[in-house]
């Protein structure tokens, strides 16, 4: 008998709280009795945001399925590295805008898993927080409502899900980072069979989140790893180390049924630089 379909939609890096981050489009109240008013790119980041949750729901009625959300962490921005892009620093206002931002994810999904991301960001607490707050799945082995690592098994589809890992910052480079991850993973579970007798497992799908850029190693591995786009806009950071200002907005879409599975990416483009005509 064929398993139920099951739907599996990706988001991560929604840094609520930064003024570059995911912010609901009729805006905040702050602590002091002020209200911070969405920017254009914020209000632009929520309108994909919103469209993304549609689209999920769209296939979701379409196949059938059962919609499972997974967050790869850095939930707030935190008050990190002298930023002075931020919303706000203090830790209950962020988590107040988180909440009203991810209320979407909340909304459409069955069940959600919560990644911790860079302490920097969110201390030694926020991910779970937002993890209690979502009513995530509580890692069996934890029993926390966020996990540096989960492995889930989704209709017979093995996905590993980490916030971090090491990527290219070049566009001919970061794919390439995505296959020797791929590489990396599978070899090291050869090597534990090898050693231990164990049979040889290993995940299908590896997910990771803390770089902002959308990444897929493709089908040539046992293993396909995807780097997962974020919900924040470039900051003064990416600016520095980037020729070009655009990041990865989206998310990713993988329905998975009988040990099978199709990644669809949803990626927001937004509009070229405008030219200033001297």
């Amino acid at each position: 008998m064929a398993k139920k379909p099951v739907i599996l939609a990706v988001v991560g890096d929604t840094h609520c709280g930064s003024t570059l981050g995911l912010c609901p489009a009729e805006g905040v109240m702050l602590p002091d009795g002020g209200r911070h008013l969405p920017s254009t790119g914020q209000l632009w980041a929520w309108e994909n945001w919103v469209d993304f949750w549609g689209r999920v729901d769209g296939l979701a009625r379409k196949h059938k399925a059962r919609v499972v959300g997974i967050h790869m962490g850095d939930s707030v921005d935190g008050d990190h590295h002298r930023t002075t892009q931020l919303i706000t620093a203090d830790p209950e206002a962020q988590a107040y805008i988180r909440d009203h931002a991810l209320l979407p994810m909340k909304q459409a999904c069955k069940k959600i898993y919560m990644c911790i991301g860079t302490e920097a960001h969110v201390g030694p607490g926020q991910d779970s927080a937002c993890g209690k707050w979502l009513g995530a799945e509580r890692h069996p082995t934890t029993d926390a409502w966020a996990a540096h690592e989960w492995n889930l098994n989704l209709s017979g589809v093995k996905i590993q899900a980490r916030h971090h890992w090491s990527m290219g910052k070049l566009p001919w480079t970061k794919h390439g980072s995505a296959v020797r991850l791929a590489t990396q993973v599978f070899a090291e579970h050869a090597e534990y069979a090898a050693r231990t007798g164990h049979p040889l497992t290993f995940p299908d799908i590896l997910l990771r989140g803390h770089m902002h850029q959308w990444s897929d190693s493709g089908t040539a591995q046992p293993v396909r790893a995807l780097g997962v786009p974020s919900y924040q806009l470039s900051t003064s950071f990416v600016h520095r180390i980037r020729q070009t200002d655009l990041a990865d907005i989206g998310g990713v879409i993988i329905l998975c049924q009988d040990g099978k599975y199709d990644v669809t990416p949803v990626l927001y483009a937004p509009d070229p630089p405008v030219e200033v005509v001297v």
